[in-house]
């Protein structure tokens, strides 16, 4: 872990937000996991727009949360790996 990552107050916190972007045109956010359940099973909440002025400044939010936030990065191999067990090749 690099010393900005460890010395940063938020490197625990964990995005849980579910934002979804299509081509920059579409953004859909809401709490559907795309999971059997999340798509069959349980009721969940989504907004969709394509309002232009509204998608760039969800992609926007969505670039300064992966690029410029100094969140701790998680490694998602690993965490699949920790879940799911995958064949050897």
């Amino acid at each position: 872990m690099s010393p900005n990552i460890e010395n940063n107050s938020f490197n625990k916190t964990f995005v849980h937000s579910k934002i979804y972007v299509i081509d920059d045109e579409i953004a859909y956010m809401g709490s559907l996991n795309f999971t059997a359940k999340g798509l069959k099973d349980n009721h969940e909440t989504r907004i969709r727009t394509s309002d232009p002025v509204a998608v760039a400044k969800i992609v926007e939010e969505v670039n300064e949360v992966f690029f410029n936030s100094n969140l701790a990065e998680r490694d998602l191999q690993f965490w699949g790996s920790q879940l799911y067990m995958e064949p050897i090749n």
